[in-house]
């Protein structure tokens, strides 16, 4: 049976909230208990959707085309593999104390491997095309919408994955993921890839980078209230978003941004010590 013209985002959407949101919460509450700063910006709560977006495939594949059906149940099942192996990953971070720079790197990597043994699977393999990294930024855009922007960043993570995949070919792209140098199409693909994270670590970056990627009007709305925001950043210890002016900025690296002096001496005993290449070299 074919999925409904929404695909089950909302479903889906549910079984993959605990995680992402659960960190993310974590993080800010015990920023804002402490008295430091609450991230100006922030958009935790649902908007107020209008009915026209509803039902917005956002870009995506009709619901009735051939396979769409497939390529929902693979998304959802992919999200579900890596749920649990996630779920451990952030769990141990916490109560290590690990800084979120590190925190999100050691999560990353095992967000990556998940992903790989997923989708390295013949019958999977089949399926990683442009419906179907076009289908999982559809599900990013939906969560956006719903005001879950640490679901609709996972959502990003995994459709830039499948669409340089899909460009490279399975061989080259886990070939250059693993190693460098990169070749020359390796290297336009992989980076768009990265530029695409960079872009999306903030709430307001991921819904200016979501209006550019779909094929809808449907982000103009958040997007014309963005960009009447100051620009923002992620404070590398604690997480909590900030106008980007106001973060405190590594002399050293030029690239760690840390929304009180107190996070960045932290981060620095934490292990950023040990990560912090001197801009430049």
């Amino acid at each position: 049976m074919p999925p409904s013209s929404s695909h089950k985002r909302l479903a889906d959407r549910a079984k993959t909230a605990a995680v992402d949101e659960s960190h993310h919460q974590s993080n800010v509450s015990s920023t804002a208990e402490e008295g430091t700063l609450n991230p100006p910006g922030h958009r935790g709560a649902k908007q107020n959707r209008p009915a026209i977006h509803r039902d917005c495939l956002h870009g995506g594949p009709p619901p009735k085309s051939r396979g769409t059906a497939v390529r929902v149940a693979l998304f959802s099942q992919c999200i579900m593999d890596s749920h649990s192996s996630l779920n451990r990953g952030l769990q141990d971070a916490q109560r290590s104390g690990m800084a979120a720079e590190f925190a999100e790197q050691a999560v990353a990597s095992m967000e990556l491997n998940c992903w790989e043994s997923f989708w390295s699977r013949p019958e999977h393999a089949k399926c990683v095309d442009e419906a179907m990294w076009t289908l999982t930024l559809s599900h990013a855009a939906d969560a956006a919408l719903d005001g879950n922007y640490s679901v609709s960043r996972s959502f990003i993570r995994l459709a830039m994955y499948l669409k340089a995949w899909h460009k490279l070919g399975r061989t080259e792209f886990l070939k250059a993921l693993h190693s460098q140098p990169w070749g020359e199409d390796a290297a336009e693909v992989l980076s768009e890839m990265s530029d695409a994270l960079h872009r999306t670590r903030t709430d307001r970056g991921t819904i200016l980078f979501l209006q550019k990627q779909i094929g809808c009007g449907c982000m103009d709305a958040l997007a014309g209230e963005a960009r009447e925001e100051p620009k923002t950043g992620k404070c590398q210890f604690c997480e909590v978003q900030a106008d980007k002016k106001k973060l405190y900025v590594c002399a050293r690296c030029k690239k760690a941004e840390y929304c009180s002096k107190e996070c960045q001496a932290k981060a620095w005993k934490a292990g950023h010590k040990l990560n912090c290449i001197p801009a430049g070299e």
